[in-house]
C-alpha cells in the first residue's frame, strides 16, 4: 500500500481541536501534523458545535455533534446517573471523579457517534484512538471492519478517583478492556508502562514531543492583562507565569501560588500570571492575573515576558507538559516533584524541584536576586528539550503504522 493510498483516522473525545487549548491537544495537534507529513489523507474525529467540517492541507476535521434527540437523551441520562451517584456515595465522590465514568457510559446515547465511527473505520487504513473513553465504538469497529488500531492513553485516570474504590476499579477496568482491544498500545509515562505491564499488557511508552522551534507570531490577540503583565515586567517586576486546564490538580496549584503571592506581596516587586481554565479570567490580589483560556498567540506572549515559570502540583497523572514548554521557552521553571514526573530532569541543573511549597517564596526572591541563575537555568532547559521535538519523539506512531500497512500488503 503505497503512500498514496494510505488514510489514518484519528478520534479525539475532546472538543477544540486544531486549536491548543488543552494539554491533550498539544500532544495529539503536532501528532496529527507528522502524519499528514508521512501518509497521504488524515481525518480527525472529535466533538464540535460550530462547524461540520474543516480541512487544512491534506487533514480534514470532522467535528462531531449529537442530533438534538440525542441531546435529549444524554441531558435526560446524565442527570439520572449523577443525581444516583452522588447519593449513592452520599457526596463522597466528587463530580469530576462521577464523569470519569460517564465518558464511558455516554456513548450509548450517541447513535450519531456510532454512524461517523463506522464511517470512518471504512474509510480509513488504520485507526488511532486517543484516550480509551469511545473504545465501544471505535474499536468494535475496527474489529469487524478487520483494521489495527493504536491507543494512546494520555492518564491512567482511574487513579485520579480517591473517593470510591469500587468507581475506581470500574474505571480501571474499562481502561484496561480498551488496552487489551487495541492493536497497539501508547502511554505517556513510564510508570503508567510499568502498570499496564503488570496486567499482562504491552505498552510503549511515548513521552510528549513539542515543536523546539515554534513560529513566529506577529499577531498577539488585544488583552488588558497582557498589558498588565507586560507593564509590571518594564517597571522592573519579576513575572512568574502558570498555565493549566480546569483538572483538579491545576486549581490546588492556583491556591498554592495564591498563596505564594500573598507571602511575596509586601515586597513588591512580583506579579503572577495564569493562563487556562484553572481560573477565570481577571485581576485578583497579591497582584495576581488571571487570562482564562488563551489562544496560542497570546501563550507564546506570556511565555516571552515571564522570567519564571511555576508547576507547583501536588497531585496528576501521566506527564505534564508546562515542563517541556517552559523549556523551550527558555524559562527558569520552579516545580514539584510531582509537576516533573515523568521527565529526567537534575534539580538544580534544568530547573528548580522542591516538595516544600513554604519554600516557594524564598526559592523565588533568591532567583529574582540572581538574574544570572535564572539565565543558566533557561539554558539548561532549552538544551534538555532539545531531545522532545515531536519530529523525533513521535517516530514510533509511524513505525507501528507502517507494520500494519506492510502486513496489510503481504
Amino acid at each position: 500500500m503505497g503512500k498514496a493510498e494510505t488514510r489514518i483516522a484519528v478520534f479525539y473525545p475532546w472538543t477544540g481541536l486544531p486549536a491548543l487549548d488543552r494539554g491533550s491537544a498539544r500532544r495529539v495537534v503536532p501528532l496529527v501534523r507528522l502524519l499528514a507529513e508521512r501518509y497521504d489523507e488524515v481525518r480527525v474525529i472529535s466533538p464540535g458545535a460550530r462547524f461540520k467540517r474543516w480541512k487544512s492541507g491534506n487533514v480534514e476535521y470532522h467535528f462531531q455533534r449529537p442530533s438534538a434527540v440525542e441531546r435529549l437523551w444524554l441531558r435526560a441520562a446524565f442527570v439520572v446517573f449523577d443525581g444516583a451517584f452522588h447519593h449513592l456515595f452520599r457526596g463522597r465522590v466528587t463530580p469530576r471523579e462521577r464523569r470519569q465514568w460517564w465518558h464511558y457510559l455516554g456513548v450509548d446515547f450517541q447513535w450519531s457517534l456510532a454512524h461517523e465511527t463506522r464511517q470512518a473505520v471504512s474509510w480509513s487504513s488504520a485507526v488511532l484512538l486517543e484516550y480509551p473513553f469511545w473504545e465501544k465504538a471505535v474499536l468494535a469497529s475496527c474489529a469487524a471492519k478487520h483494521k489495527k488500531s493504536l491507543l494512546t492513553m494520555h492518564d491512567t485516570l482511574s487513579d485520579s478517583i480517591d473517593g470510591s474504590a469500587w468507581l475506581r476499579a470500574k474505571v480501571r477496568n474499562r481502561e484496561l478492556s480498551a488496552a487489551r482491544k487495541a492493536s497497539s498500545v501508547f502511554c505517556v509515562s513510564e510508570s503508567d508502562r510499568q502498570h499496564f505491564a503488570a496486567e499482562g499488557i504491552t505498552a510503549q511508552f511515548v513521552p510528549h514531543g513539542m515543536d523546539i522551534h515554534p513560529r513566529k507570531r506577529d499577531l498577539v490577540p488585544e488583552s488588558a492583562e497582557l498589558r498588565q503583565v507586560e507593564a509590571a515586567r518594564d517597571f522592573g517586576k519579576t513575572v512568574c507565569l502558570f498555565v493549566g486546564s480546569s483538572l483538579r490538580a491545576n486549581q490546588e496549584a492556583v491556591e498554592e501560588i495564591r498563596r505564594i503571592a500573598a507571602a511575596l506581596a509586601p515586597r513588591g516587586d512580583f506579579l503572577f500570571a495564569i493562563a487556562g481554565s484553572c481560573v477565570p479570567r481577571g485581576t485578583y490580589e497579591h497582584r495576581v492575573v488571571g487570562f482564562g483560556p488563551v489562544e496560542e498567540a497570546l501563550l507564546d506572549q506570556l511565555y516571552h515576558v515571564a522570567d519564571i515559570v511555576l508547576a507547583p502540583l501536588r497531585s496528576g497523572t501521566g506527564t505534564s507538559l508546562k515542563v517541556l514548554e517552559a523549556f523551550v521557552h527558555e524559562k527558569a521553571l520552579v516545580a514539584t516533584s510531582t509537576g516533573v514526573r515523568g521527565y529526567p530532569v537534575r534539580d538544580g541543573m534544568e530547573c528548580v524541584v522542591c516538595d516544600d511549597l513554604q519554600r516557594y517564596p524564598e526559592i523565588l526572591a533568591s532567583l529574582r536576586a540572581n538574574p544570572s541563575r535564572l539565565h543558566a537555568l533557561g539554558k539548561a532547559g532549552r538544551t534538555f528539550v532539545e531531545a522532545y521535538d515531536y519530529r523525533v519523539v513521535y517516530r514510533p506512531y509511524l513505525e507501528c503504522i507502517d507494520r500494519f500497512l506492510a502486513a496489510c500488503r503481504t
